[in-house]
């Protein structure tokens, strides 16, 4: 039988290998997501990731926000920039801010 210290290292350790492994997962899963995007998504995705090159964000989380907002608005609209779309869509940016953990600047 485990002491109460013991057992309580034990569901801790469980707990630490848990969130590894599902952030884990979620890295992977967002890269092959990010892999299925057909062409005309892709284009407007990389778009979108150019027009925010001077982000104080990660790349990746710069590229799962610009594919979140992809998938919100559509390929089919082109912005010149960041600012514009952002205007254009004020629910779609906040909830893919908030989706995706992108800080503005």
């Amino acid at each position: 039988m485990l002491s109460p210290a013991a057992a309580g290292l034990v569901s801790l350790r469980m707990i630490k290998t848990s969130f590894l492994s599902c952030a884990l997962l979620a890295a992977f899963a967002a890269t092959a997501w990010a892999a299925k995007l057909p062409e005309l998504d892709k284009a407007w995705t990389d778009n979108c990731v150019s027009l925010r090159k001077g982000s104080k964000n990660l790349p990746s989380v710069v590229r799962n926000y610009c594919a979140c907002m992809q998938e919100l608005i559509g390929a089919g609209e082109r912005f010149d920039s960041v600012a514009a779309m952002e205007r254009m869509y004020p629910p779609a940016h906040r909830s893919c801010m908030r989706k995706t953990g992108m800080r503005p600047g």
